[in-house]
């Protein structure tokens, strides 16, 4: 068989309705849609350029697409790299912060109700983080449908992490543009300094039907204000019909972390109705001493179904006109005495320390090898002040240091029982150095 010597040049890539998006190597000016070798620079020019079935795919690194709105057309998805890790705040002050990954970070746009990444119907985002650092006047969320936007259903967003400094998630029939939505949360992460998930409309213009899925997710809201409404991880307004607007939560945690304020509400039903479904878990400050747990059916039309779900303080499950919460009787857990101890592993001289206020079921520890012997194995063990009959530890990085192990040795929780965990990793920590790691565990 004759091998050509000099085989002809490949011209082009062609990759069918994909359109890449490099943000080193791209150019707006000469991407072309289907063609790997000719990526664009910014998720935007992708999206103008994309036509319905298309796939945008984005590279690993931050996207910073400032105040300009990243329209997705109907039918068109985008993908990422993955979303990297959550760095979770170490006061109800501070703000959450992705680390890695593909990151599309956006900034404030004066005004109400803007949203920073719209998906059209029939879309699917996923494998990446949206950021939105600031929003001081908490008039510009991450993602969603507000004011002027014609908002998408049938929208999927999977393995996706939103971080917002204000609300996440807005879903704003206010103006009357999206009466009808469908959105759908697959092995998310929401993560807001306000309201994670947030349903609007108004008198006028209420919603006709409004439902939102979550499968597998983890809500996180943080903040330390004068307002409990500005901290909680599903909201709904009042004025549209009963059933209008339904969440249905599987397998999803969902923690409120408002503290300087009186009634913090981690769920806030308004006139929809919320299922938390088998597996779903309300719980409590991750890092803090005060727990204001909620669940808060104010209106004649809420109504909130519990399934086999851990609510951590019943006293504050409350209704106001008519609305309901109904279901399996919350378990209610005491505060135990939780201690942690060091792990062979970070020294002779190593410490691991736990936040106050830390308990069995979330906290904060503080791992700092030091002295001689500082090998791979387990860096702390957390013992619980009350056994537990199931047990799944879930850690996340508390500071930079401890996103960077866990990005590259991948620290995880070992030795589980019904007394407590250790935390193990896979490579020597650096003496001197602190990892703080913020641990929760759902189950009785």
């Amino acid at each position: 068989m004759l091998i050509p010597t000099n085989p002809p040049a490949s011209t082009s890539v062609p990759v069918g309705s994909t359109l890449f998006v490099d943000a080193t190597n791209g150019n707006n000016t000469t991407g072309l849609r289907g063609r790997f070798d000719k990526p664009f620079a910014t998720p935007i020019a992708a999206a103008a350029a994309a036509q319905s079935g298309d796939l945008i795919v984005l590279g690993p690194g931050t996207f910073n697409i400032g105040g300009t709105q990243l329209a997705l057309p109907s039918g068109v998805s985008m993908t990422g790299a993955g979303p990297g890790l959550l760095i979770t705040p170490g006061t109800s002050a501070d703000s959450f912060t992705p680390s890695g990954g593909t990151i599309i970070e956006a900034s404030e746009v004066s005004g109400n109700q803007y949203v920073s990444v719209l998906p059209g119907s029939n879309c699917t985002i996923s494998n990446l983080t949206i950021w939105m650092p600031s929003s001081s006047a908490a008039t510009t969320f991450p993602t969603g449908f507000g004011k002027g936007d014609t908002g998408g259903t049938n929208v999927t967003l999977e393995n996706v992490q939103v971080i917002g400094s204000s609300d996440g998630v807005y879903l704003s029939n206010a103006f009357g543009n999206t009466p009808t939505a469908y959105w759908k949360f697959i092995n998310c992460t929401l993560a807001t300094n306000f309201d994670a998930v947030n349903a609007i409309d108004a008198s006028g213009n209420a919603y006709t039907s409004l439902i939102v899925d979550f499968f597998n997710c983890d809500i996180i809201t943080c903040y330390d204000g004068s307002s409990g409404n500005n901290a909680r991880c599903l909201a709904a307004t009042t004025t549209h019909s009963p059933n209008a607007i339904v969440y249905n939560v599987f397998n999803t945690r969902l923690t409120s972390n408002g503290l300087s304020t009186s009634s913090p509400r981690c769920v806030d039903a308004g006139d929809a109705t919320i299922n938390l479904c088998s597996g779903s878990a309300v719980a409590y400050s991750i890092t803090n001493t005060t727990y204001y747990p909620s669940l808060y059916a104010h209106s004649s039309g809420g109504v909130i179904n519990v399934g086999p779900a851990f609510v951590f303080d019943a006293s504050n499950i409350s209704t106001g006109s008519g609305g309901v919460v109904q279901g399996m009787q919350p378990q209610i857990l005491g505060t135990p005495s939780t201690s942690s101890a060091a792990g062979a592993a970070i020294g002779s001289t190593g410490t691991a320390t736990l936040a106050s206020g830390s308990t069995d079921e979330s906290g904060q520890v503080t791992v700092t090898p030091g002295g001689s012997g500082i090998t791979t194995g387990a860096c702390a063990a957390i013992t619980f002040g009350k056994n537990k009959r199931n047990c799944f530890p879930t850690i996340t990085p508390a500071n930079a240091a401890a996103a960077a192990i866990m990005q590259t040795d991948g620290i995880i929780p070992a030795s589980t029982s019904a007394t407590g965990f250790s935390i193990s990793c896979g490579t020597a920590l650096t003496s001197g150095t602190a990892y703080q790691f913020n641990y929760l565990c759902v189950g009785p």
